[in-house]
């Protein structure tokens, strides 16, 4: 061993306290008041907004530990108006480093945690291109995995404002695969209700689909479908829906296995109750006619297939309302319905009692039976003690549905051509007859297991 000088050990020693002690900290407080400039959050806006294919507007950003960071009311903006789609008041992101499969690489798992997440948007398809851009794996360096830990989750879409719910989310990357799924509790409600987009390349080109459950035992107000799914119609301000939707979009020449998937188009499948419905709402500008009255329409299964019902069959029902005349005397000249209401008086109107009536709807044509709480059964509307409506004999068979559309619309059936109504009505009857289908992308409408929260 050799012996150093007392000058020479001073000066080792402040060369290793500087190298070791003082350069690392003046480099961390560098780098800390580097992430603090008014810059940084300005640079972390224009990166978010690059990976998501939308502006973002956050008031300020705290880096936690390498790959965490903390925003402060992050803010999604529409790239044309410039409103605020969708509001964060915190979210915090790190990664998992604890793959819970051995042969996973560390990291491959991020987890997201927030405060109350409040959506702005009117609808669902302000979201489309990021939804595409999630799905089609568009933004670099997302992991296979990604975990929303419990938030609150606020509907304003500015036609109605919703209670807050309690939400949790998963994006799952596969090479065949690509899902979004979100699972929502309701204040006051034990069930939980799911949510998901999936697209699927097993398909060339590959198909997308979603799903939307209800919790079992539990609705959902109709306008908070709406607002998930555009597509859906207003019912009325206290109209609520329970059950099941999922629908697959089929793109132009799709194959699976080398064999074509045909139609193109929209595959949907609906299967629940809609509750407390406005039948005007309902009707609407469908047929010439007014129908009034607050109901319920169970589906016990709807298949929708390329723009046109393939098979639907349920039960209408409601209460103290209100139907036209003329439809009820179409109906009776027509289609042989039956009864004593007096459709020639001069009221436009006729007051009723009870509607209930059964249907079933495919390719072989229409079936009505009237199941009104009358003696004897068959009963469509009732009013009063003695006015009644039934239904065509049960012998009769299925009803045309170009029959049906012309009884409907009031329109002769060979001049169905020259009403906009009937016209409207025919793009959507069955074609052909019914047959088994399964929905491609999407899982059948029924309840996800182990959802609870």
């Amino acid at each position: 061993m050799f012996r150093l000088s007392d000058s020479t050990r001073r000066l080792v020693a402040t060369g290793l306290f500087v190298l070791l002690c003082v350069v690392p900290t003046v480099v961390l407080i560098g780098i800390g008041l580097w992430r603090c400039l008014p810059g940084r959050v300005a640079a972390e806006e224009r990166r978010l907004s690059l990976l998501i294919g939308q502006p973002v507007r956050i008031e300020n950003v705290r880096y936690l530990s390498p790959g965490a960071a903390l925003y402060r009311n992050l803010e999604v903006l529409d790239p044309e108006s410039g409103e605020v789609l969708l509001h964060c008041d915190w979210l915090r992101i790190r990664p998992n480093s604890s793959p819970s499969n051995a042969s996973q690489s560390a990291h491959s798992e991020l987890d997201f945690s927030l405060g109350k997440l409040t959506v702005r948007a009117r609808s669902a398809e302000a979201f489309r291109g990021m939804a595409d851009r999630l799905l089609q794996q568009r933004i670099d360096g997302l992991p296979a995995s990604v975990h929303l830990a419990d938030g609150q989750l606020a509907l304003e879409n500015g036609r109605q404002e919703f209670p807050p719910c309690s939400f949790r989310a998963k994006l799952t990357f596969h090479p065949q695969e690509s899902k979004v799924e979100l699972y929502f509790q309701q204040q006051g409600q034990t069930k939980t209700g799911y949510v998901s987009l999936i697209r699927s390349r097993k398909y060339q080109p590959p198909v997308d689909g979603f799903l939307f459950v209800t919790g079992d035992d539990e609705s959902v107000p109709c306008g908070l479908v709406s607002t998930v799914l555009p597509a859906f119609p207003e019912l009325g301000p206290g109209a609520r829906f329970e059950g099941g939707i999922s629908g697959s979009h089929v793109p132009k020449g799709c194959r699976l296995n080398g064999q074509d998937v045909v139609p193109e188009g929209w595959w949907l499948a609906v299967k629940g109750s809609l509750q407390d419905i406005d039948l005007g709402e309902l009707v609407g500008n469908q047929i010439p006619h007014e129908v009034s009255g607050v109901g319920t329409l169970q589906l016990k299964q709807l298949d929708y297939r390329a723009g046109r019902i393939q098979s639907m069959d349920g039960v209408l029902g409601a209460q103290n309302g209100r139907i036209s005349r003329t439809l009820v005397a179409s109906c009776m000249a027509q289609l042989g319905f039956k009864g004593n209401f007096l459709i020639g008086g001069s009221n436009q109107l006729l007051a009723y009692d009870q509607l209930a009536v059964q249907f079933h709807l495919d390719g072989a044509g229409l079936v009505i039976t009237g199941v009104c709480p009358s003696e004897p059964p068959g009963a469509v509307l009732t009013g009063g003690y003695v006015h009644r409506l039934d239904g065509p004999d049960l012998g009769a068979g299925a009803i045309r549905p170009t029959a049906a559309i012309a009884a409907l619309t009031s329109t002769p059936e060979d001049q169905l051509s020259t009403s906009p109504h009937a016209i409207r009505l025919l793009q959507h009857v069955p074609l052909i007859p019914t047959g088994q289908a399964e929905m491609i992308a999407a899982p059948h409408a029924a309840s996800p297991r182990g959802t609870n929260f």
